[in-house]
């Protein structure tokens, strides 16, 4: 993520770089903006699959991204709630 970071920096661009963890079994997912890194506390679980993909699709497509006041988790992600509409 970081890397990342550096890389859009080089090109003029301040944009919030995305991340996730996985054991192949369980996700988590992050958000670099600054030197803020926004760590989603929850697991999920790879069923069901949708929910996972609907939060990849999610972090490509939107420029939203999540707000900082959701540093403890990501709750209000809105492909938690309902992950069969992610865009």
């Amino acid at each position: 993520m970081v890397a990342a970071q550096k890389f859009n920096r080089a090109k003029g661009q301040e944009l919030p770089i995305y991340g996730s963890v996985t054991t192949g079994t369980f996700w988590q997912f992050l958000k670099l903006t600054g030197q803020d890194l926004t760590i989603d506390v929850k697991e999920y679980s790879l069923k069901p699959i949708e929910r996972i993909l609907g939060i990849l699709k999610w972090t490509i497509t939107s420029r939203r991204g999540f707000s900082n006041s959701d540093s403890r988790n990501f709750q209000s992600h809105p492909c938690i709630q309902n992950y069969t509409d992610c865009g």
